[in-house]
């Protein structure tokens, strides 16, 4: 087992250069036209920046989850991509049903390209997460955990779900189960249904 993570990390950072070999040499020797898509930024230091950034994981022929960013400004050594306008979707893998989605949306974010867990941050606004059961919080900032495949965050936390609105600071979600816990200081207000 430890054999297999070990291979797979090695081929995932084999990929990973020989994809940032090809970018590079294809930004060296593209027509001018098309720089609004790849860039090599002098500024920000980065090794590679790329527009309409798009990483899936799967497993079992079933993605796992899919992340879409507007930009990714990747660095190698640091082993991290800064992404911005961020929307990380996850579906259910275990057991018969698949489908279930969970749906993260943040302005910027950091995701480590080893361990592929994600840092979200909200600048104008709160990072939103829905779910296809009914539920939506807003939180300033959390992380996603891909070995635990969970969702947490230590800030003040607004969860509204199905007749019910729950307050608190710090959460923690598994998107399998799609178990919910605010953690501390939690305030709940049931909602009569209507009609």
């Amino acid at each position: 087992m430890i054999a297999e993570k070990r291979v797979k990390r090695v081929l995932l950072t084999f990929i990973l250069t020989l994809l940032m070999a090809g970018l590079l040499f294809y930004l060296l020797n593209r027509p001018v036209e098309n720089k609004d898509t790849v860039a090599l930024p002098k500024a920000t230091g980065a090794d590679v920046v790329i527009e309409k950034f798009h990483l899936s994981q799967t497993e079992k022929d079933r993605v796992k989850w899919e992340l879409k960013a507007e930009s990714a400004e990747l660095y190698r050594e640091e082993k991290k991509a800064i992404l911005k306008n961020i929307e990380l979707t996850f579906w259910k893998t275990e057991g018969d049903i698949a489908g279930n989605t969970i749906i993260l949306k943040g302005e910027e974010g950091i995701l480590n390209t080893e361990t592929r867990d994600v840092l979200l941050k909200g600048k104008t606004k709160d990072i939103e997460v829905t779910t296809d059961k009914g539920y939506t919080f807003t939180v300033p900032s959390l992380r996603w955990d891909e070995a635990k495949r969970q969702i947490l965050s230590d800030d003040d936390v607004i969860l509204i779900g199905p007749n019910l609105k729950v307050s608190g600071k710090g959460i923690l979600f598994n998107v399998d189960t799609q178990q919910i816990k605010v953690l501390n200081n939690v305030k709940t207000v049931y909602q009569k249904k209507s009609g």
